[in-house]
């Protein structure tokens, strides 16, 4: 919905840095929302969490409620009718169905990355706590960091650029950690993590949002936006019975190498069939 909405509220020049700049603001609330939910809890206990964030969630429909959007005209279909012609209009789209597949393919890597870096913290570190908090953050630090200049990459090296870059660091992280032996090497990897997922995200966004119409937006959001998450249950299986016959090391090579299929993808598609 939100990508829609981001489409129908702003012309194709700034949809770029309107994806920036929503995704930056989210980073910077993922870092401050655990301590300030933890005043909270200290002071008002989880009646305070729970009525917080129902206030919040309130606010947030409220302001979504008054953003300018065009009129939307044509007949509102069923909705199976209107999935069927989304799914139509969908595969009629080569370079959305391969971004789609690049996406599942660095999705359910960056799944298996989030779910066994925390293992790596816990057992091969033998960090606390607050230490993984604390090294946790830093992927929301790197985003932050990372959504203050992708529109002015995007203007100097191109979107598809920016997508394979950002695919290309977040395979550097998982190399990294897949290798790493103390919480500055790790630490280190999680960082450069946050600034290729923010690649990532913002330019995949930008991607779909340029490739299709705004009569269709909200049907192909919805189909890619599953797709996006598909691979992510069975990889982060898969992840967990590699980590139990080896280690954890060969889950981040598979990481990296999953990535490096979506790169390979992507470069072909855009790069060499141009």
């Amino acid at each position: 919905a939100l990508t829609g909405l981001i489409k129908s509220a702003f012309p194709k020049d700034q949809l770029i840095r309107v994806n920036s700049t929503v995704v930056g603001f989210s980073s910077a609330v993922s870092i401050s929302a655990p301590a300030i939910s933890g005043l909270i809890l200290l002071y008002w206990g989880s009646a305070g969490i729970l009525f917080s964030a129902a206030l919040l969630s309130f606010i947030a429909c409220i302001t979504s409620a008054r953003i300018p959007i065009a009129n939307q005209t044509g007949v509102t279909l069923p909705i199976l009718q209107s999935a069927k012609q989304g799914w139509l209009a969908f595969v009629t789209l080569p370079s959305l169905v391969v971004l789609s597949i690049a996406v599942l393919l660095c999705n359910g890597a960056g799944g298996m990355y989030w779910t066994m870096v925390i293992l790596h913290a816990a057992e091969d570190l033998n960090l606390t706590r607050p230490q993984i908090g604390f090294l946790l953050s830093l992927s929301g630090a790197g985003t932050l960091i990372a959504t203050l200049w992708i529109p002015q990459l995007r203007r100097l090296i191109g979107i598809e650029q920016s997508l394979y870059f950002g695919i290309s660091i977040s395979v550097i992280a998982y190399l990294t950690v897949a290798f790493s032996t103390n919480a500055l090497q790790t630490g280190l990897a999680i960082f450069l993590d946050g600034i290729g997922s923010a690649l990532l995200v913002v330019n995949a966004w930008t991607l779909r949002q340029e490739i299709v119409s705004e009569e269709i937006i909200g049907r192909i959001v919805g189909i890619t936006g599953a797709i996006f998450k598909l691979g992510m249950p069975p990889m982060i299986f898969a992840a967990g019975i590699l980590a139990n016959a080896r280690n954890l090391d060969w889950v981040f090579l598979l990481c990296a190498f999953v990535e490096c299929s979506a790169l390979a993808l992507l470069v072909y598609f855009y790069s060499f069939r141009k």
